[in-house]
């Protein structure tokens, strides 16, 4: 689901080989944590469209290896935890079950980087620790960076600016 959502086109059921499907209600425990996923990629919308045209006019790809967008910055060549979606984002979503805290490589850049929840300024280039749980998706947006997101009625687009 972390992972999913971060795609322009997102897509949560899947086939098995035994021929049953997995749909999101049929897990009740997490349909909390499942919904607010849900809601952040409606919410990035705007933003998927942004990337979209991005890639279509100047041949972006719109989900990309850090190394991409910081190929000066070495460490970002085995930085596989993390990735960009676009110039803005970086998305670090958890992948083990029951992850308590992780580490983040944020790659060296001018501007350092902005925790996406809690508006936290990071200096660029060096790996952070945060708490983690099942409903934390952690999302780091270049220092200075607006990002078109829908507001949480998903009916009105504002641009957030992520400034320290």
């Amino acid at each position: 689901m972390q992972n999913g959502i971060f795609y322009p086109r997102f897509s949560i059921h899947s086939w098995n080989s035994d021929a049953t499907v997995n749909e999101p209600w049929m897990h009740p425990s997490v349909m909390p944590e499942i919904t607010a996923a849900m809601l952040l990629h409606e919410r990035l919308v705007p933003y998927f469209d942004k990337l979209q045209q991005l890639s279509h006019q100047n041949f972006e790809a719109i989900v990309r290896p850090t190394f991409y967008d910081f190929e000066e910055d070495t460490t970002t060549l085995t930085n596989t935890s993390a990735w960009m979606l676009g110039p803005d984002l970086l998305v670090a979503p958890i992948v083990a079950q029951g992850q308590q805290q992780k580490s983040i490589y944020l790659p060296a850049n001018d501007s350092g980087w902005i925790d996406f929840f809690t508006k936290q300024y990071y200096d660029g280039g060096q790996t952070i620790t945060i708490p983690v749980t099942l409903g934390t998706i952690p999302i780091f947006v270049v220092n200075g960076s607006t990002i078109p997101l829908l507001d949480d009625t998903l009916t009105d687009t504002t641009h957030h600016n992520f400034s320290s």
